[in-house]
Formats: structure tokens, C-alpha cells, sequence
């Protein structure tokens, strides 16, 4: 059976966080500020999600078209 996955939704600029399993802080464009890791949505279009705890097992979708800036927080043990 084939099994298409469509990836155009993931935003490349959150791909390394996602894997490295880095904790983020994210700027909007309104000029918000929210800091969370970086998860990922299963099923065959999937999204990046923030998930505000590493143990977390849901989020939101990120709004990565509203992204102004992205600093790096450091990963957690």
C-alpha cells in the first residue's frame, strides 16, 4: 500500500528544533512572544505543533506564516 505523506506545511525554519528537541521562543508579527518546543502532527499533512512542556503529548498548530524571529533557548536534559 502507498502511503502519501504531504509535507508543504512544514515550516524548514522550525524543522532543526523539531529535531533536535530544542525549547524555542517565537516572536509574531503582533509583536507576541511564546516560548514552547517544537512537535510535529501525525496523519498525511502534517503541521509543527507548540508543545509548552517536553512531556506535553498535544498543542497548537504554529501560525509559521505570522513568525517575525525565533531565538533558540537550549536544550534540556
Amino acid at each position: 500500500m502507498l502511503k502519501v505523506i504531504d509535507i508543504s506545511d512544514l515550516d524548514p525554519r522550525l524543522t532543526r528544533f523539531y529535531a533536535n528537541r530544542q525549547r524555542i521562543e517565537v516572536t509574531y508579527e503582533w509583536g507576541e512572544k511564546e516560548r514552547f518546543y517544537v512537535g510535529k502532527s501525525t496523519g498525511w499533512k502534517p503541521v509543527y505543533l507548540a508543545l509548552k512542556k517536553r512531556s506535553s503529548t498535544g498543542g497548537m498548530a504554529i501560525p509559521s506564516d505570522a513568525i517575525k524571529d525565533i531565538r533558540q533557548l537550549g536544550i534540556n536534559r
